[in-house]
């Protein structure tokens, strides 16, 4: 036999996770993995300081943070806006200075009302 016909054929690969027994990676059988062990997204604040209402610009947080948001949405509606995914951070950053944007257009309306407020 030649060496051709002895050569081992290589496993083809597939973009399909590994499934083991008994879901030990994660596997449940659906296309994507399940809620619970999925990591929460982390968001990046990117409005002006509001610290009386404890918020900061470029604070970091894991997962979306609801309850600070809903709290701050009735004197600051679309703040939710400026709460921005971390991968896409840096195109959301321009947006916030370039005018007419919608980053730009919530991030102006929050500093008009805290001057409006002071």
């Amino acid at each position: 036999m030649s060496d051709k016909q002895t050569a081992k054929k290589a496993p083809e690969t597939t973009t399909e996770p590994t499934k083991l027994a008994n879901g030990a990676n994660g596997y449940t059988g659906a296309e994507k993995p399940a809620t619970a062990t999925t990591k929460p997204e982390t968001v990046v604040y990117i409005g002006p300081n509001i610290l009386s209402e404890g918020l900061k610009k470029n604070t970091v947080y894991r997962g979306r943070p609801t309850e600070l948001i809903e709290a701050i949405a009735e004197k600051h509606p679309g703040i939710i806006r400026l709460f921005v995914k971390v991968d896409k951070l840096s195109k959301a950053m321009a947006e916030v200075h370039k005018t007419g944007t919608p980053l730009n257009l919530a991030y102006t309306n929050i500093i008009k009302r805290m001057e409006v407020s002071e």
